[in-house]
């Protein structure tokens, strides 16, 4: 490129009477020009014994990917850079004029090695030839400021804390550092801790909370951190797997009131089991491979899914006590606990109550040998209707009653037991997306 502009600059000088002078002056300048980028690969510094400093600053455009599954988080936007050149600028001001702004290309002045330690796909320092610098001239000192903003798109690794997956909030961070020199050569700084977000363009699958940057210093080298945290847009997540499964776990505990005749009860059981797995290999593919987070939401479907094979468990069983033969009888301690369920026991208790209450009444107004006759043979009487009813609903509850009654205890419990679990893990989840 520069035999081209002096070629063209010797045919332009050849016809002029001043061609030689200025020929001798354009070669005089190329040669300067020469020293002058040949040589700046080295830190623009008057005195190398004192410290270069950089201020970068993040700006983005666009949140490109976080995947959550391979932990790595992409983004897209511009560092801009500036640090102060001491080297004398004469050769600059001859070029332009002595103008107080302008280009240079970048591969012909020093630049730090800024290299993102946590990236995933590249090695390769920051910028390129690509992207030209902007000197600008100090009056004050014999000096310039050289300021770089090349676009970048990177993709960093990101640790993701799916524990409230899906209203989880994720922090992640961009780590600078230049490669090639300790913190006493090269220190990293920044003007503004906020990223710029004036070009920003919204996802449509997360949303930007906050930004913020930090500078330190660690085992003799320099470091910016730039940290930005999401949050997760979850209404697909909430149409498409927490609904569902809130419907699915309230339907599958009406398995027990299905009739036993109809026939449909295991394969109702097994469906409910089979799609709660279903759900869960669905949700697993959203979230990392890891055991530690754990998401609340995984646990849930866990549990319901063992809730759905104990479901089926119990109805095969039922089944066989509706079947059972005639001629077995039904053990004690069932007709006990089928009392229970059927408030047989309450109700037997609100009538001694009563008969109590009534002796008192009459003892009142009776006299005290009436009274101990009248109790006697009250006593008597309700002793025997106690036995003869205990009798008549030992004779009245057969396998088939035992049925009915424990598909009426298991649907409430199981019914009772699902929500009781739905609350206790969905609610942080729906607390954790208000706050």
């Amino acid at each position: 490129m520069y035999w081209k502009l002096i070629f063209v600059v010797i045919i332009i000088c050849l016809p002029s009477t001043d061609g030689v002078d200025t020929w001798d002056n354009f070669t005089s300048f190329y040669k300067e020009y020469q020293s002058y980028t040949e040589g700046y690969n080295i830190i623009p510094l008057t005195d190398l014994s004192q410290t270069m400093n950089v201020s970068i600053d993040m700006g983005l455009y666009s949140l490109g990917d976080f995947d959550s599954v391979n932990g790595q988080v992409e983004i897209a936007g511009v560092l801009s850079m500036s640090w102060t050149d001491e080297i004398p600028d004469s050769l600059t001001s001859n070029l332009f004029g002595g103008a107080a702004s302008y280009l240079w290309p970048s591969d012909k002045i020093w630049t730090p090695d800024i290299v993102l330690l946590n990236a995933v796909d590249t090695t390769e320092k920051m910028g390129s030839s690509t992207y030209m610098v902007r000197l600008t001239n100090n009056s004050a000192s014999d000096s310039f400021t050289v300021s770089w903003k090349p676009r970048v798109v990177v993709r960093a690794s990101c640790s993701p804390d799916v524990t409230y997956f899906p209203f989880d909030r994720q922090i992640c961070s961009f780590t600078y550092t230049p490669w090639n020199y300790l913190a006493s050569e090269v220190t990293l700084g920044f003007d503004v801790s906020p990223w710029d977000l004036t070009s920003y363009d919204e996802s449509g699958a997360w949303t930007l909370i906050e930004t913020k940057t930090e500078s330190y210093i660690s085992n003799l080298k320099s470091y910016n951190k730039y940290t930005v945290t999401i949050e997760r847009r979850y209404m697909f997540y909430a149409f498409n797997i927490i609904i569902p499964t809130l419907l699915l776990s309230a339907v599958t505990g009406f398995v027990f009131i299905l009739p036993a005749e109809a026939g449909g009860r295991v394969g109702f059981s097994i469906t409910c089991f089979l799609t709660f797995a279903v759900l869960l290999q669905t949700f697993m593919g959203f979230i990392p491979d890891s055991s530690f987070p754990l998401s609340l939401m995984t646990v849930y479907l866990a549990l319901m899914m063992l809730c759905g094979a104990v479901i089926n468990i119990i109805v095969i069983l039922i089944l066989r006590l509706y079947h059972k033969q005639e001629g077995i009888k039904v053990p004690r301690w069932l007709i006990f606990f089928i009392r229970l369920v059927n408030c047989s026991v309450c109700k037997n208790c609100c009538k001694a109550c009563c008969k109590k209450t009534e002796k008192q009444h009459r003892r009142k107004i009776s006299n005290h040998v009436e009274l101990i006759s009248i109790e006697d043979d009250n006593d008597v009487d309700a002793n025997k209707d106690e036995a003869d009813g205990k009798g008549n609903d030992d004779h009245e509850i057969d396998w088939s009653y035992v049925g009915r009654m424990i598909d009426i205890f298991l649907f409430v419990a199981f019914l009772g037991g699902q929500a009781a679990l739905s609350v206790f893990f969905l609610l942080p989840l729906g607390l954790h997306a208000k706050n």
